[in-house]
């Protein structure tokens, strides 16, 4: 509420250095991954909890996804995907991939979908209790996907680039996820990687770039 008198803000130390990614999740806690190679996750109630720290990624923690079923999708630069259950202490399922995870983001339809690898490739993936099978692979951006948002009528946008002078990267590329892997996708131009995507509640997409 902006009209309301502004408070204090709450400040959670704990991780050593920068924090890449804040996710809240269902349960009112937030999540954060960080450049220390934890996953932290954060009581925010009145009478807070000292933070859950999730350990074993070797590489900076870049992205964060809540999956539909509660647990947590953790994406890293030492080319891995883990899935935490956060109602317990077992260990994480562990996904190889293909390259370090800039982008992921969890589908309504259960599914995850990831990229950032220097293939330029977008992963979308089933996932279940026991284990992430790859359904789908997407060629999309010529160097490195670092965006991805879901839009109505299971479409997906990413966002990447890095192309050189030619600047072949510098748009959002709009794919069909009940197609197939050789589509070809709507293309939106423009002057700059695209780091961040956001789809608005009437369907249009903004996007942060990279100057």
């Amino acid at each position: 509420d902006l009209s309301a008198p502004p408070r204090a803000p709450i400040i959670l130390k704990g991780h050593q250095r920068y924090v890449w990614k804040l996710a809240e999740l269902n349960d009112g806690r937030l999540a954060s991954g960080s450049r220390d190679k934890t996953v932290r996750i954060w009581d925010l109630s009145a009478a807070p909890k000292a933070p859950i720290i999730l350990k074993g990624h070797e590489g900076y923690v870049w992205k964060l996804a809540e999956l539909n079923d509660g647990r947590l999708a953790s994406g890293s630069w030492d080319k891995t995907i883990r899935i935490w259950d956060l109602s317990g202490d077992a260990a994480p399922l562990v996904v190889p991939h293909g390259d370090a995870v800039r982008g992921m983001l969890a589908l309504k339809d259960g599914r995850l979908a990831t990229g950032g690898g220097k293939d330029g490739m977008i992963n979308v993936w089933n996932v279940d209790s026991q284990s992430c099978a790859k359904a789908l692979e997407l060629a999309s951006h010529p160097k490195y996907v670092a965006a991805l948002a879901e839009l109505p009528g299971q479409r997906l946008a990413a966002g990447g680039g890095d192309a050189g002078r030619r600047g072949e990267g510098f748009h959002i590329r709009i794919f069909d996820l009940n197609d197939g892997p050789h589509q070809a996708p709507k293309v939106l131009r423009g002057r700059a990687d695209v780091w961040s995507l956001v789809t608005l509640d009437d369907g249009r997409e903004l996007c942060g770039n990279q100057p």
